[in-house]
This record gives structure tokens, C-alpha cells and sequence, in this order.
């Protein structure tokens, strides 16, 4: 039984891996844990530090299926209000506010790991072999997503996958 989300598709992935996905909010998550209404839940390290989960879970599979990104934006009724001159300094802002959230997010996620470490948890690093077989065990998840929801978003995130490996592959 692995807590998940009450979303559709974070449970759809837990049972293609052969778990039982079952919905927890997350203020019930320590309780559900220590209670045994869940044995795992699916959550980023620096979670699970910061809400004491590390009392409750002895194990951590690092196997990067997922990746939390930020979003900012800023309406354009507002900015076409502003001048070239502050248009810039909003840029700016988003440029710094964008570089301090992805080192504060680094050092964050090793502060858990280390802290983790320290209560007698142990981090499980998966190599690209197990890694595959977590994409294999996952991969009827997509063919789900387009029988339920159609095509619309995957297509798009497709593309937009394909343009960050071309800006990547050119660094």
C-alpha cells in the first residue's frame, strides 16, 4: 500500500509497478505511515525530512521518475503597464529568483539526504539496469493517459521534450 495522491495518474503509476495505490492527505501521512494504513508513500526526500517521515520510513528508492519544477509568470495586462526600463528589472528578477530556488532546492535535498542518513535510513541509488525495468514496469502509463485524456498534452510535452534534448545535446 503506497500513499499517493488523490490524482488519477499518480495512482495509475503506483498500480502499474503492482502497488495499491491509496489516497492519504497529507496532514493524515505520519499517521498513515505509523498505523500501517500505508507502508511507503511517494514523495521527494526533502518532504519526508521536513514532516518527520524519517521516523516512519527506514527506506528510499532514488529513482528520479520525477522532477518538481517552479513556474513564475506575470499577467500581461500588468506588464504591458510597465516600462522597458521595469520590464527588465522584473526579468531580472525572475532570472535571480530562479537561480536562488534551484541552489536552495540542492542544498535542501542534501541537508534531507544527510539527515535521513543519520536517523538509520538508507538511500537506494538505482543504476540505469533498474531504472529501465522501473520504465518498462510504467510504460502502459502513457497508453492510459491517451485513452483517458487523448492526445492534446502529450503531444505538446513530447515536442518540449525533444527541444530541451536539442539544447541539451548542443551544450
Amino acid at each position: 500500500k503506497i500513499r499517493t495522491i488523490t490524482a488519477p495518474l499518480q495512482q495509475e503509476l503506483v498500480s502499474q509497478l503492482g502497488g495499491n495505490p491509496t489516497p492519504v492527505s497529507w496532514p493524515e501521512v505520519y499517521t498513515a505511515l505509523a498505523t500501517g494504513v500505508v507502508n511507503g508513500t511517494k514523495n521527494g526526500i526533502h518532504d519526508i525530512v521536513s514532516m518527520q517521515l524519517h521516523e516512519q520510513i527506514k527506506f528510499v528508492t532514488l529513482d528520479g521518475h520525477a522532477y518538481m519544477g517552479g513556474l513564475w509568470w506575470f499577467s500581461e495586462i500588468s506588464w504591458l503597464t510597465l516600462s522597458v526600463n521595469d520590464q527588465e528589472v522584473v526579468r531580472e528578477g525572475f532570472r535571480r529568483l530562479r537561480e536562488v530556488t534551484r541552489s536552495a532546492i540542492k542544498r535542501w535535498e542534501a541537508d534531507s539526504y544527510e539527515t535521513f542518513e543519520k536517523s538509520g535510513g538508507e538511500l537506494i541509488r538505482l543504476d540505469r539496469a533498474v531504472k529501465d525495468e522501473f520504465r518498462l514496469g510504467v510504460s502502459g502509463v502513457r497508453d492510459w493517459y491517451r485513452r483517458t485524456y487523448g492526445d492534446h498534452w502529450l503531444n505538446k510535452l513530447d515536442i518540449a521534450l525533444e527541444d530541451c534534448e536539442k539544447l541539451i545535446s548542443q551544450k
